[in-house]
C-alpha cells in the first residue's frame, strides 16, 4: 500500500472492510509512515467523536460518494488534457521559431 491507498481507505472509512492481508499491509505502512499514521489517528478520533450521532441516511452517503467519484473523474480528465495543451503550445513555438528567420518582403518593392 502507498499513501494514496491509505488516504482513500481513511476517506471512505473502509478499514473495517479490509481483508486480513490488507489490514496487515495497512499496519505495516502506518508503522513506517508518520504522516499516514497521524492521518489514521485523526480519522479514528473523528470517528469516535461521531459515536453518539445518528447514522447518516444511506442515500446521502451514496450521493456523497458519487459526487466524490465524479469530482475525481473531472480532475483526471483535466490532467489528461494538459499534455495536449502543452504539446500544442510547444508546436506553435517551434513553428514561430522556424518562421522567424524568413525575410518577409513587400512584393511591390522587389526588384526584377
Amino acid at each position: 500500500m502507498n499513501c494514496d491507498d491509505i488516504a482513500w481507505i481513511l476517506d471512505e472509512r473502509r478499514i473495517a472492510a479490509l481483508s486480513p492481508f490488507e489490514k496487515a499491509d495497512l499496519d505495516a505502512h502506518l508503522a513506517l509512515c508518520p504522516d499516514c499514521a497521524a492521518q489514521c489517528r485523526a480519522s479514528e478520533s473523528l470517528a469516535s467523536f461521531r459515536t453518539g450521532a445518528p447514522p447518516l441516511p444511506e442515500a446521502l452517503v451514496e450521493r456523497a460518494i458519487e459526487i466524490n467519484r465524479l469530482r475525481s473523474a473531472a480532475v483526471l480528465e483535466r490532467r489528461a488534457r494538459r499534455p495536449v495543451i502543452v504539446g500544442s503550445l510547444l508546436l506553435l513555438g517551434v513553428a514561430a521559431s522556424m518562421l522567424a528567420p524568413i525575410p518577409w518582403s513587400d512584393s511591390g518593392t522587389a526588384k526584377h
